[in-house]
């Protein structure tokens, strides 16, 4: 392991903030690791970080020696490995499987979520059945009265392109990544 990674790691284990604002070291930390591909959500851009992993709920070992960096945001645990793949969250019985990303947004500098749902804003009553079946995706909310609608898609490579297709269709108004920035705690 590269040493100038270890006294990163030491020192962000000692300094984990509560939010998913970093300090300076982080941020340049987050920043080297930030290399995926861009997403933009609201205007803004978000670098996937590919050796990230995302966790809702689970126990994991922070002496591992595979984690670069650790932290909780919001009810999310979230690392960047070494190599990814190698480090394991324990399941509980509260832990869910899921295929959550984690990005980076370099203009708040602020890590964020990619739970991996497409939104898609349409125009009237459109059969969201129909869009599912046409482009290959998963229905996993509808609320009809709002003209709104979730999917997921089973390759999360597809992403950019789905979504694509999908603002380029008459029926949908508008089709974007859920991405999760800001995590409030209640007072």
């Amino acid at each position: 392991m590269n040493i100038k990674y270890i006294i990163y790691v030491v020192f962000l284990v000692v300094s984990q903030p509560g939010f998913s604002q970093v300090s300076h070291t982080e941020d340049v930390l987050l920043q080297s690791f930030a290399n995926g591909s861009e997403v933009i959500f609201n205007n803004s851009p978000y670098k996937l970080i590919p050796k990230g992993k995302v966790n809702t709920t689970g126990i994991l070992d922070l002496n591992d020696q595979n984690i670069l960096w650790s932290n909780q945001i919001g009810g999310y645990d979230v690392i960047i490995e070494a190599i990814p793949g190698r480090t394991i969250f324990q399941k509980t019985e509260d832990s869910t499987p899921n295929d959550f990303q984690l990005a980076y947004n370099e203009v708040t500098r602020k890590i964020a979520v990619v739970t991996g749902n497409i939104i898609v804003n349409l125009n009237n009553d459109n059969d969201v059945a129909a869009i599912a079946s046409d482009y290959n995706l998963i229905l996993t909310y509808d609320f009809p009265r709002i003209h709104r609608a979730f999917f997921k898609i089973d390759d999360q490579s597809e992403l950019t392109g789905k979504l694509k297709v999908l603002n380029a269709d008459y029926r949908v108004i508008e089709a974007y990544l859920e991405i999760i920035e800001n995590f409030q705690r209640a007072q």
